[in-house]
């Protein structure tokens, strides 16, 4: 695969050194009054743009506190010393990208139990992903179960540190207690799934790049297996072992505002294109239009435009129903000609509970994206409220 070089300098520090050497320009030469006052006002703002910005991963002391690694890992992955950590993210919720929750990557097309063949070269391809995100794939096409999949993977990394490419050790973790923390019922066919799920994630390479930084995940996880492959009977049994490896660099997915705590219950919530709206609309908070035409195509769906539509509205009418928990069951919908509006229960909900939220109407139009409100990208969660409710957000659009 043909990946952009990842840069040895950080953004932080191209931003400071260009600073620098404005500076240097300005009292290196005889410069005209004004033209130095704008030397010198371009650099402070890249001085200001270097102060801002956030490393995906926070780099913090061997020697740091507790509390000092809890506060870090409540907004970004964190790497103490030579340990790095996912964020923390609260039970009956799992932590994910939203480059790869608002893209086509888990899409909405059925994908069955397709075990990868040994060998084979996959090619490069880009998915199509939401705002302002360029995404680069190298792997076996995913479907809304290698979601589930790779959130109960996180799920055993949420205080383990994680692993570089060929460590001895790994998660040993039986089928069947894989399938039961996805709550999942062990069967022969919940086995061959799960099996060949975990292959075509271990496929997998992945080049991110959003808001100017770039982030290569040459391995979302790494697997191998000790099971009816490696006995004469051939028999799958819910006591064979998986051995599971989330590598370190899945932690750059994981930085300030680009990732989401989605609940359980959305990640299990049915299949297909119902599956793949629920976890969308987990990292929003606000309601906006969005185009038929770039739905379609975020969201994986193999249908033609009006069977797509078609769909789209069977899977929205079946989330409206009354056992849909709130944090994902959608209050209402208007779906135009062109463009989707979607109002999900726990907005209202937190609308009401905000005494100065404005009672700005929606719009009814499809804006060229969605207003910075509207986006929930969070950290950590409080009690209150909803159990994967955001406790602070910053909110930027794409």
């Amino acid at each position: 695969m043909n990946l952009a070089p990842v840069k040895k300098m950080s953004r932080s520090e191209l931003l400071r050194e260009r600073s620098a050497h404005t500076a240097m320009a300005v009292h290196g030469a005889a410069i005209e009054g004004a033209v130095q006052v704008t030397l010198m006002k371009l650099s402070e703002n890249l001085a200001a743009a270097a102060a801002r910005f956030e490393a995906p991963v926070h780099d913090l002391p061997d020697h740091a506190t507790p509390s000092e690694v809890s506060k870090a890992r409540s907004r970004r992955s964190v790497r103490k010393g030579r340990l790095v950590y996912l964020p923390s993210w609260k039970d009956l919720c799992t932590g994910l990208p939203n480059a790869l929750l608002r893209s086509a990557l888990f899409s909405a097309e059925a994908i069955g139990s397709a075990m990868p063949a040994e060998g084979v070269a996959f090619p490069e391809r880009e998915v199509p992903a939401y705002g302002d995100v360029s995404l680069i794939v190298h792997g076996a096409k995913l479907g809304s179960y290698d979601r589930q999949v790779f959130a109960a993977c996180l799920d055993y990394y949420r205080e383990l540190p994680l692993q570089k490419s060929g460590d001895r050790a790994g998660i040993n973790v039986t089928y069947y207690e894989f399938l039961k923390n996805m709550g999942v019922t062990y069967g022969l066919g919940s086995h061959t799934a799960l099996r060949a799920s975990l292959k075509r994630l271990a496929t997998l390479s992945l080049f991110v790049r959003s808001k100017g930084l770039e982030v290569q995940v040459p391995r979302l996880i790494e697997v191998a297996f000790a099971d009816s492959d490696a006995r004469q009977d051939g028999k799958p049994l819910g006591s064979d072992i998986i051995v599971l490896r989330v590598l370190e660099s899945v932690a750059e997915l994981f930085g300030p505002a680009a990732w989401t705590s989605v609940p359980h219950e959305a990640l299990r919530s049915g299949k297909g294109l119902g599956s793949w709206l629920s976890s969308f609309y987990s990292t929003h908070n606000a309601p906006y239009g969005i185009s038929l035409d770039k739905l379609h195509a975020q969201s994986g769906s193999p249908a033609s435009r009006s069977v797509f539509k078609f769909k789209l509205k069977a899977a929205l009418d079946s989330l409206m129903d009354s056992a849909v928990p709130d944090e994902f069951r959608v209050a209402s919908y208007d779906l135009g000609s062109t463009c989707l509006t979607v109002h999900l229960a726990r907005w209202k909900a937190s609308k009401k509970l905000s005494e100065n939220e404005s009672q700005e109407p929606s719009e009814t139009a499809c804006p060229p994206g969605p207003p910075s409100e509207a986006l929930s990208t969070v950290g950590r969660h409080s009690d209150a409220t909803h159990a994967c409710e955001p406790e602070h957000a910053t909110l930027i659009a794409p």
